[in-house]
Parts: structure tokens; sequence; C-alpha cells
């Protein structure tokens, strides 16, 4: 609120900010995506990502309208310089064939991470591939590599990640997975064992990274 407030505020319109920012943290996680954006691209003009840390910066004026709901945007405009700057510690780590931008744990613990393509893609497969098999439609390794034109030991591989433990692919799919989680590290001598998965690949419990 030091940011984003004016000292022309009344109290009740800085109440009412608050409560409006209180509201959209907490329902954050469900909120339709196309209203993410929306706000995003409204209220953040200019993302600089540094070596060591991330900087946001982002209009006071198009937040205030965006938190004040109801009220006219007009009673919004901001004197002066618009721009605020929002700094928070992440890191550019390589990892694999990829970069991956690493967050911060939060407070509870929960790595903050970012979905990865080629986890995604090799689950994706591996329970498609998986399907097809209990239809019929597939019936081995073989038979996938040759109607998808990949390679055999590839598809062997991938087909490991049908086995994962739910949680797993739960946190993969969200984007919850160990900053240094790679396909090659997923599938190199998998386990079946749900418990040693977890400790094989750096979740610490059910659901969490």
């Amino acid at each position: 609120m030091d940011r984003l407030g004016l000292a022309s505020d009344t109290p009740a319109f800085t109440q009412q900010l608050v409560t409006s920012a209180r509201k959209w943290s907490g329902e954050w996680d469900s909120v339709v995506p196309t209203e993410i954006h929306k706000l995003v691209r409204s209220a953040i003009k200019r993302i600089i990502v540094q070596e060591q840390k991330v900087e946001l910066y982002v209009s006071r004026s198009e937040l205030r309208d965006a938190l004040a709901e109801h009220r006219a945007p007009s009673s919004s405009q901001v004197p002066g310089d618009d721009l605020f700057i929002l700094e928070t510690e992440a890191k550019l780590k390589r990892c694999g064939g990829e970069i991956r931008l690493v967050v911060p744990p939060k407070s509870d613990g929960e790595m903050v991470g970012k979905s990865a393509p080629a986890l995604l893609r090799a689950v994706a497969r591996a329970h498609v591939w998986r399907e097809r098999m209990v239809e019929g439609s597939l019936h081995n390794g073989r038979s996938i590599a040759g109607s998808s034109g990949l390679n055999q030991r590839y598809v062997r591989r991938v087909l490991q990640c049908a086995f994962l433990a739910p949680d797993i692919v739960e946190a993969i799919l969200d984007g919850r997975q160990p900053h240094n989680l790679t396909v090659r590290k997923l599938w190199r001598d998998l386990p079946m064992h749900w418990a040693e998965q977890r400790r094989r690949l750096g979740f610490s419990r059910p659901g969490l990274s």
C-alpha cells in the first residue's frame, strides 16, 4: 500500500483496495486464465529478468483501477510517475537442454516452479500410449515406435512415465516439480515403488516438490 496508495485516498477507499487485493490473492488459483491475463497485461508494463532477480514495472493507476472494481477509472488517476517496481529474487538455471527461472520456496516450503515442456510431453505421451495398449490398438514398444516414427529406445523409456506416482504427475502438470528434474533424470532406472520415486526425484512428500 505504500507504493499503491495516494495521500488523497480516504480510509474507506484504502480499505477497499486492501480487501480487493486479499480477495484476488485468495482466489488466484481458481481465477479464469483470461482474467489473469487481462490484469497482468494492463497492470504490468515491463519485466526485466536479471541474473539474480526479476523486476516488474507496475502501473499504479491500472492496478488501482483493477482493485477499485466499481469505482470510475478517473478516480484513480495518479500524478507524476505512474510506475513503481516490484522485485523478487530468482535465478536462471540450466536444466538439461532448457533454461528455467527458479524462484525461492514459499513460506510453506512449496517450490514455486514452472511448467517444463519436455516433462509434460513425456508424461502425456506415456499415458496416451498406455491407454492405447490397454485398448489393444497398440501392442508394445515396437508398434508404438512404428506408428509414431520415434526411436524404440526412446519409446521404452517414456513409457516408464505411465507408472509415476499420481502426486508426481500432478506436480509436473502444475509446474511444481523440483527445478533440477529433467526427462533424463525422470527415466533413469525409474523405480516402480512410489515412495522410492519421490525420494529419488526430489519430492519430499505427496503433492510437494
